[in-house]
């Protein structure tokens, strides 16, 4: 599934604050004592359900989300207090600066958001964009433009990676990078048009085999379809996660394990029951999972709900999310 929108959830020391473009206002939500004190995630589980309650309150719907760090929710040039830490060098023309923050709590909040559909491939330092966005104790509707902006250019700081080092992009680095990603754009834009004129090829194709085909091309038909590959063929699996969540049937999620089972994945988990307003049945592949498992999976699921939507992400916590809709 593409998602069409766009969002900035920025993290601060005593809370985070979330835009989407879908959203008529910036919204807060405060971190207690007894899930975060001083970005030490203290309760996970009841971090991750106070989570939850808030996009389902909201009715916030799933979009692209970029997560930021602020100053406050990190250490720059002192030593972390954290027990858990990630650091980064961030060089500018000016000065060279340590970034080091806590990675449970952003990782937390990440994967919360993603079993409701969200996808988040960035989580960037605030003080890669400037000081006046970094230092903001609230995010605003002119930060989260900029940030819009600029995000593009700005993956070598991507936290969800293991670069050496950051830098600061010069302005010649910046334009070129942004020419790079308008070629890329340019380039999806004509696969899309090659898509849509291949689809009405195969439904011109389909049309006219259910209007003219006759008994034996039916037989020859159901006979390939026999061929598919038995669930033993795929040594894969057992290289594969998954996890299978259900707001509104618990059956159904036993019921999708079940007929999973038969692969040998190396695990099937059951998430806890949440409560969602996701009206469609979702299934996240990491991109290390083959057409061959994606096509068997998604066909085991039609079984169970026959319209499913699809997408991709590298940074997902399991290799497979199955989200079941009503």
């Amino acid at each position: 599934m593409k998602l069409t929108g766009a969002g900035v959830l920025y993290i601060l020391k005593e809370k985070f604050d979330l835009y989407t473009n879908a959203l008529p206002t910036i919204l807060s939500f405060p971190f207690t004592n007894t899930t975060v004190k001083d970005l030490t995630v203290i309760n996970k589980e009841l971090l991750q359900k106070n989570i939850n309650e808030f996009i389902t309150s909201n009715t916030i719907p799933p979009t692209n989300l970029i997560i930021v760090i602020g100053d406050n929710a990190a250490s720059i040039d002192e030593q972390a207090p954290f027990d858990h830490v990630i650091s980064k060098k961030i060089t500018t023309q000016q000065s060279e600066h340590i970034f080091t923050t806590n990675p449970d709590l952003y990782t937390i909040v990440k994967e919360a958001f993603e079993i409701h559909g969200f996808a988040i491939e960035f989580v960037l330092p605030g003080i890669v964009f400037s000081n006046t966005i970094s230092q903001q104790e609230t995010l605003t509707f002119e930060n989260a433009t900029t940030i819009f902006q600029e995000a593009l250019t700005m993956q070598q700081y991507n936290l969800l990676t293991k670069p050496e080092g950051f830098k600061i992009p010069g302005e010649d680095e910046i334009a070129a990078l942004e020419k790079k990603a308008q070629r890329k754009r340019d380039v999806m834009r004509l696969y899309a048009y090659i898509n849509v004129f291949g689809v009405m090829i195969i439904a011109v194709v389909v049309i006219w085999n259910t209007m003219y085909r006759t008994p034996s091309q039916d037989y020859r038909g159901k006979a390939a379809t026999n061929q598919t590959p038995t669930p033993s063929q795929w040594s894969e699996a057992k290289q594969i996660t998954i996890t299978i969540s259900d707001p509104y049937s618990s059956t159904r999620a036993q019921q999708a394990k079940n007929l999973l089972a038969k692969y040998h994945f190396q695990s099937i988990t059951i998430a806890d029951k949440v409560v969602s307003t996701q009206t469609k049945t979702i299934i996240i592949f990491s991109p290390k999972v083959s057409p061959t498992t994606r096509t068997a999976v998604l066909k085991e699921m039609q079984t169970l709900l026959p319209t499913i939507a699809t997408r991709e992400s590298s940074t997902a916590a399991f290799d497979i999310i199955i989200m079941l809709g009503k």
